[in-house]
C-alpha cells in the first residue's frame, strides 16, 4: 500500500497537511532532544462554518478616508483589536488558515501574519472595509496539546483521522521543529 509523508519544519507555525485519506497515520518526534506538543485539527472550508479566532477579535484597520481593500489586494492589510491597539493575531492562529468576514464571505488564505498586518496570498477575493472582523474556519481538534517525547511516535487509526476532504482541510502545529507525519 502506498504512503505519503510530510514534515513540520518550524515550531508554533500552522502547517497545512496534504491529505486524501489513510488507513493509519504515524506522528513521529524526530527532534534530537526535546519533547514536542502537537495539535492536529481539521478546519472548515464552508462559509457557514466560521468562528472568531481563538486569540480574540481581529479587525481590518484602515486610515481615515480609505474605503477598503479592493478585491485582488495582495499587500499586507493593517489589522488591530478593534480599539486601535495591536491585534492579538498570531502565527499559530492565522497562518495557512482560510479567513472570512463575519457573514462567511471568503476573503482568502492567510500567507503571512503579524500583530499589525495580515496578508492573503494570491489576493483577496472580496473587498474588506474598515472594522470588518476577520474570522477563521471552525477548528475541530483531532489532537490537542498532545506531548510526544523525543524519539517517540503516536499512531492513529484511519477511523480516528479520516474526514470529508471536500469540507475540511487538515492542519498541524508542533512546539518544536522536527515532526514527521506518515500516512499509509
Amino acid at each position: 500500500m502506498p504512503f505519503s509523508t510530510q514534515s513540520i519544519t518550524s515550531g508554533d507555525t500552522n502547517t497545512v497537511i496534504t491529505f486524501t485519506g489513510c488507513d493509519t497515520a504515524v506522528i513521529s518526534n524526530t527532534h534530537a532532544t526535546a519533547s514536542t506538543t502537537v495539535d492536529l485539527w481539521i478546519s472548515g472550508t464552508a462559509s457557514t462554518d466560521v468562528a472568531r479566532a481563538s486569540v480574540g477579535a481581529v479587525y481590518i484597520n484602515l486610515a481615515s478616508g480609505i474605503a477598503g481593500y479592493a478585491t485582488g489586494e495582495t499587500g499586507a492589510m493593517v489589522i488591530d483589536n478593534g480599539s486601535g491597539s495591536a491585534s492579538p493575531a498570531s502565527t499559530a492562529a492565522f497562518l495557512n488558515e482560510r479567513v472570512y468576514k463575519t457573514d462567511g464571505t471568503f476573503i482568502g488564505k492567510c500567507t503571512a501574519i503579524t500583530t499589525t498586518a495580515l496578508t492573503v496570498g494570491g489576493g483577496i477575493e472580496t473587498m474588506v472595509a474598515n472594522n470588518d472582523e476577520v474570522y477563521l474556519g471552525n477548528r475541530y481538534y483531532l489532537l490537542n496539546n498532545v506531548v510526544i517525547p523525543n524519539g517517540a511516535s503516536l499512531k492513529l487509526e484511519g477511523d480516528e483521522i479520516n474526514f470529508d476532504t471536500n469540507n475540511f482541510v487538515l492542519l498541524a502545529t508542533a512546539s518544536v521543529a522536527g515532526v514527521d507525519i506518515i500516512f499509509r
